[in-house]
């Protein structure tokens, strides 16, 4: 079941990078989000697989893990293993931003 979520997931990114080159060609706007519902709930239902709920899927955004597979930065396998660190590791919600003035 995984790896056909992972399948879909690779066919939807394919398919947005498509629909972005033509209207690039086309002269129109950027894509401004074509597919992004579907990916999110894909991309959801890998963390879920993996044992984790929509609060870990949250972190695993925001630490921006499904946009380096997306764009070719890391590896399905990496990507699993960093989900599954995650939810190990119970790491939930929005990433906390810390600024320290010097």
């Amino acid at each position: 079941m995984l790896n056909q979520l992972f399948d879909l997931l690779d066919r939807l990114i394919e398919k947005e990078s498509s629909v972005t080159s033509v209207l690039e060609l086309l002269g129109g706007e950027e894509d401004q989000g074509f597919l992004q519902n579907e990916l999110m709930i894909v991309e959801k239902m890998i963390v879920r697989k993996l044992g984790g709920d929509d609060e870990h899927h949250q972190y695993i955004s925001e630490a921006m893990f499904f946009t380096d597979y997306t764009n070719q930065r890391i590896s399905r396998n990496e990507l699993i293993e960093q989900v599954k660190h995650s939810i190990e590791n119970d790491f939930k919600g929005e990433i906390p931003i810390i600024i320290k003035s010097f």
